[in-house]
């Protein structure tokens, strides 16, 4: 996604969406135990709702519960209300 707004947006912004050299997705593979356990989404095409919660996209692990941007927040929202609940 990093990747995608940078290459989107640099002939306006320039690097403003390229603040690090490295992305997300190439680091933190670099540090799990198994890189294998890293799980890549589907490509953020639609945003999620309410009614639509197969749209967004988060991962879970233990008590962690992390999305990847806005479109997600319905999802993730659920899944938090599902864990405290």
């Amino acid at each position: 996604m990093e990747l995608i707004a940078w290459r989107l947006t640099r002939s306006y912004l320039g690097d403003y969406y390229r603040t690090y050299k490295t992305t997300v997705e190439d680091e933190v593979p670099s540090v799990l135990a198994l890189p294998e356990d890293f799980i890549r989404g589907p490509l953020p095409l639609r945003r999620d709702s309410a009614a639509r919660l197969s749209a967004g996209f988060t991962v879970r692990d233990g008590h962690y519960l992390s999305a990847r941007w806005p479109g997600d927040a319905h999802r993730f929202a659920s899944e938090f209300a599902a864990m405290i609940g």
